[in-house]
């Protein structure tokens, strides 16, 4: 969850303080710092969304094969056992 969004005007090194309001204390918390790209993070997620889609797709065509194909089987030995007697 991002609370603050900055930037900086000029590449340095910077030092980074945080409090909570009136000194007082509180669970302990993570700062993070980093760039962040929106059409970056737009791609990974939607690489994620067509993967999903892919991957549940093949699934289900797999499946659809192997349900087809054991039904023609066990057709088939319905009538050759039928046929047979």
């Amino acid at each position: 969850m991002s609370v603050l969004e900055f930037q900086i005007e000029e590449p340095g090194t910077y030092i980074l303080s945080a409090d909570y309001v009136g000194g007082g204390g509180g669970p302990d918390v993570v700062l993070a710092i980093g760039k962040f790209s929106i059409l970056g993070t737009i791609l990974i997620a939607l690489g994620i969304f067509f993967g999903t889609l892919f991957v549940g797709g093949g699934t289900l065509v797999v499946g659809g094969f192997i349900t087809v194909r054991a039904f023609l089987k066990r057709r088939r030995a319905s009538t050759q056992m039928v046929g047979g007697q």
